[in-house]
């Protein structure tokens, strides 16, 4: 007999209209509910709420839900269309002022979808939803799903407009697929940088402080250091010259360099500084261009390579800050090269495998890390890019040759460039699946003309130079951000908060002498050692040091006292480790290998 086969429901579709049983669902709980747009996404959809001065939290999704499979085992919702007058009538009656300000402000069909359950009507209120043919019900009934999450969105992505709550919804047509789901979803939650931050103890926020402005405690200021430190170290190899400008300039400055206009809505207000206006600085390449003009340069002392690690304040929305990865004030390792024409070929090819090798330091791999994007400009978009469109095609034709000279895979993106200039973006995604920008570098032709950056040629008369912005790690936070998701929060020797753990057993006082001889040793070496001379168990101590993460542990006892020799604990993910498990060293060789990992970089 031939097994019938049903065919798939569309989940597109069907994700659409559930949200509408969401909205019975949440005005039966919260009457005055208003909302905003329904997006059904690849996994689910979201939905869009505001329910006034009261807060949807996770402990409110299992009464949502429940209401939801009420409505769904009842059969008792209808799917019908309105007139557009009518629907628009009937979203101001009913003070679903989100739904209106849609219906007046955009076009549509003439219909508008509706559902109606005991005499309450809800539209489906997505713009290119309005005059979908309604799914029979009964197709809800196989459906499984469940609220993932729920966050903060300005109405129209417009900041200046009221924040709605958005509840996350997946959906699926089995119950397997919802499950493995989930369970995806919870993986990748437990790798989540904030999450390992919290219990690292690697960053924070305070609502004193003010929102996107991260608090490192002592373990996150280890990592940020070392990151630091590998920047100015590798870019003096290079020739970098290092310099540092202040977080604070004029106004006109910016307006000089043509960043104001492009920048004013991510920067922050003027402050008046005895009638002058000032700005807290969002980029540093106006200052750096102020240290070159400072006095002529002959054509040979080109390049010049000006490198800071520089603290940045950029605005950004509160629905758009998240851990480190968006913050309001930062630290961008950024660095700027002015060069002759005839140089720029060649000095794209070593910034890519500068990055490339500092990538490979943090331990990033080419096309399974990171990947590179060729961003453009448009020619046709004159407010947003710079105008010369032969400048356009010749940077762009340089970064694109740069690139296949050196053998990189890469895509192009149209109007992902600078206002002044294309650029090669180091493209990495974070746990959540979102890509982001971690580097970058940038083709400048505008700044050199508004600035007058020149050199003296070799026929003794001013030439016209050329900028490149790059940085290698980009900014220290958002870098932080990508290495705790990339490590777990198991970070190498030389990265680790606590690189040696040491842990005393028994409370005799010349053993714990002894022990604290042994921190004091290290520390003086410059190992980032910690003592536990608490008296808690063993067991537990070591646990502890697990959930820190300490690359090595000693467990230090009467034996150890006596022989002066120590059997080494060592964490089972590290790669080639320089002690092995089990085996006993003297103090001294545990420390040197620790100093030679720390080192290495390895």
């Amino acid at each position: 007999m031939r097994e019938e086969k049903h065919p798939q429901p569309d989940l597109s579709a069907l994700r659409i209209y559930l949200n509408c049983l969401f909205v019975f669902s949440i005005k039966n709980i919260w009457p005055d509910a208003k909302f905003g747009f329904c997006q059904a996404v690849e996994q689910g959809f979201s939905c869009d709420v505001d329910v006034g001065d009261a807060r949807i939290s996770e402990k409110d999704f299992p009464r949502i839900e429940a209401e939801v499979r009420q409505i769904i085992d009842n059969q008792d919702i209808n799917f019908h269309s309105k007139p557009r007058d009518d629907a628009l009538a009937w979203a101001r009656n009913n003070g679903q002022d989100y739904l209106t300000e849609v219906l007046e402000t955009s076009s549509g069909p003439a219909d508008v979808c509706f559902a109606e359950r005991a005499g309450l009507a809800v539209p489906v209120i997505r713009e290119e939803d309005f005059n979908r043919p309604a799914e029979p019900l009964r197709k809800f009934v196989d459906l499984h799903f469940k609220i993932t999450g729920v966050g903060g969105a300005y109405w129209l992505n417009q900041a200046d407009r009221p924040q709605l709550q958005r509840l996350q919804v997946a959906v699926f047509s089995t119950a397997g697929d919802l499950s493995s789901y989930l369970e995806e979803l919870e993986a990748k939650s437990e790798s989540d940088h904030r999450r390992i931050g919290r219990e690292r103890d690697l960053f924070a926020f305070s609502d004193l402080v003010g929102s996107g402005l991260p608090l490192l405690p002592e373990n996150g200021a280890v990592i940020r250091r070392q990151l630091e430190n590998l920047v100015i170290e590798e870019e003096n190899k290079r020739g970098y010259t290092q310099v540092k400008t202040p977080d604070l300039a004029q106004l006109s400055l910016y307006e000089a360099t043509g960043h104001y206009p492009y920048y004013k809505s991510s920067m922050y207000s003027p402050l008046d500084i005895d009638g002058r206006q000032f700005m807290l600085r969002p980029m540093t390449c106006p200052h750096h261009f102020e240290i070159y003009k400072r006095r002529p340069h002959s054509f040979r002392e080109l390049p010049v390579r000006l490198a800071e690690l520089a603290n940045l304040y950029r605005y950004e929305q509160s629905g758009e800050l998240s851990g480190l990865l968006r913050v309001r004030a930062f630290t961008l390792s950024d660095a700027h090269i002015i060069c002759r024409p005839d140089q720029t070929a060649g000095e794209i090819k070593t910034v890519l495998q500068f990055i490339e090798d500092v990538a490979s330091i943090l331990g990033l791999r080419k096309y399974e890390d990171y990947s590179y994007r060729l961003s453009l400009g448009r020619r046709d978009d004159e407010e947003k890019y710079f105008k010369d469109d032969q400048a356009w095609d010749r940077a762009e034709d340089e970064l694109r040759t740069a690139l296949r000279d050196r053998g990189d895979q890469f895509v192009e993106a149209e109007d992902e460039a600078a206002f002044y200039g294309p650029k090669i973006d180091i493209q990495m995604r974070n746990r959540s699946g979102r890509e982001e920008t971690a580097f970058t570098v940038q083709y400048d032709f505008v700044m050199p003309k508004r600035l007058g950056l020149t050199f003296i040629n070799s026929e003794n008369s001013e030439s016209e130079a050329v900028v490149i912005h790059h940085s290698i790690i980009g900014s220290i936070e958002r870098c932080m951000a990508f290495i705790i998701e990339f490590y777990g929060g198991k970070f190498p020797v030389w990265l680790s908060p606590c690189q040696l753990k040491i842990l005393t057993v028994g409370t005799d006082e010349s053993l714990l002498d002894y022990a604290h001889g042994l921190h004091r040793q290290a520390t003086d070496r410059q190992i980032r050692a910690r003592l536990d001379d608490s008296q808690e168990s063993v067991g537990k101590k070591i646990r502890q040091s697990q959930l820190e993460a300490a690359p090595y542990v000693l467990v230090v006892g009467e034996k150890e006292m006596a022989q002066g020799r120590f059997e080494v604990r060592v964490r089972p993910d590290l790669k080639q480790p320089g002690l092995k498990e089990g085996q006993a060293y003297a103090f001294d060789e545990i420390m040197t290998t620790i100093q030679t990992e720390a080192a290495d970089r390895s």
